[in-house]
């Protein structure tokens, strides 16, 4: 019975350790209003969370922009509401980017009435992505 228990917990913290070590490998670059007009220095695999203020309610959101679409790829956004229910409170929306290959890009991310549609043109953040091969 002990051997059998022993046995058991191994396999656990064996398996968290290798979970653990996967987790690592992932690099994320987090940005924010901050880095506006900056460049950023990444690797291929790396994955890019922009985060910016929004506020849905005055009809503007964030949507993405242009970029080279040979190094980055857009994985997708979420919204993050108010933490008051005042009306007009500005929540924030998470963007997030993976580098998929070397290079240079100036990504920009526009905020819209509609941001699929061209369109009365809010706010522009701009970063320059600078890639590397791994």
């Amino acid at each position: 019975m002990v051997r059998k228990l022993t046995a058991v917990a191994l396999v656990v913290l064996l398996s968290a350790s290798l979970v653990a070590a996967g987790e690592t490998d992932k690099k994320v670059t987090k940005l924010t209003e901050d880095n506006a007009s900056t460049t950023v220095k990444v690797s291929v695999g790396t994955t890019l969370e922009i985060t910016l203020k929004e506020n849905a309610s005055t009809g503007y959101t964030w949507g993405p922009g242009t970029y080279d679409e040979k190094i980055l790829k857009f994985k997708g956004k979420t919204t993050i509401p108010p933490k008051t229910q005042m009306m007009g409170a500005p929540g924030k929306m998470t963007m997030t980017f993976e580098v998929i290959g070397p290079g240079k890009t100036v990504l920009k991310v526009l905020s819209r009435r509609n941001p699929e549609k061209s369109g009365a043109s809010g706010k522009t953040y701009r970063v320059t992505v600078e890639a590397a091969a791994k």
